[in-house]
């Protein structure tokens, strides 16, 4: 619980930072919101089976800047489904298994 408000507080502070960015630098402020949008999208889609692990959200953290191509790559893509209007219904939970995999995957090539 604790560590779910955490990530909220994260989220919502970072989103707010980067929020006002956009206002300062309206041209250049866009890619730092969408690199956090995809990061937070990859994060969201692995954290049940990292959480399920009993992973801290600081453990989380080292490990999606452990891999930053591999979980940026399938959170850009999560994050553009995400956007879909009703096909994001269907892409969260599907998005959240493939999140599942890919840890799995990851930590498999890792040992």
């Amino acid at each position: 619980m604790a560590d779910t408000l955490r990530m909220v507080t994260l989220q919502l502070s970072l989103s707010l930072l980067l929020l006002g960015l956009g206002f300062w630098l309206p041209v250049v402020g866009g890619i730092p919101v969408l690199a956090a949008a995809v990061y937070f999208a990859a994060l969201d889609c692995v954290d049940p089976a990292l959480g399920r692990r009993g992973w801290r959200l600081k453990q989380k953290l080292h490990f999606l800047s452990r891999h930053k191509a591999v979980l940026g790559g399938f959170g850009l893509a999560a994050y553009f489904l995400l956007t879909l209007p009703g096909i994001n219904l269907v892409t969260l939970p599907v998005a959240t298994i493939g999140g599942t995999l890919l840890i799995l995957a990851t930590l498999k090539n890792e040992v």
